[in-house]
């Protein structure tokens, strides 16, 4: 409030500014001959097909990753019955990979398996 009243003190409560007489009688039409006439620009294609190219490189991508993931797959359980098939110490070879892979991932060295081992 004190900035209020500084200002009413020293300036009034007059207003400096006016509005010129018929201002705003004729403002919507001064405003409608400012905008341009032009007819819209068209828009390019490259702009016009970048959502669908956008959605197409998504289906691709998903496809893609889908065949690939069924494909790897598939040739893992082809090895799995063509072991499954020639000789069962085959199988052993394939779970062996997995068991280090496995023993890997869970950090688990020589000597722990040992000691599992003896404890049996």
């Amino acid at each position: 409030m004190n900035e209020e009243e500084y200002l009413n003190q020293h300036f009034g409560k007059r207003r400096p500014f006016t509005v010129p007489d018929g201002y705003f009688d004729n403002l919507a039409e001064r405003v409608m001959q400012q905008i341009p006439t032009d007819a819209p620009r068209k828009r390019s294609l490259v702009k016009t097909l970048r959502p669908w190219l956008y959605a197409a490189a998504c289906i691709v991508l998903l496809v893609g990753s889908i065949v690939f993931v069924s494909t790897y797959r598939t040739e893992e359980s082809q090895q799995l019955k063509t072991a499954n098939n020639n000789n069962s110490n085959e199988i052993v070879v394939a779970s062996d990979n997995y068991i280090d892979d496995m023993a890997d991932y869970t950090m688990v060295d020589n000597d722990d398996i040992y000691l599992y081992l003896a404890d049996i």
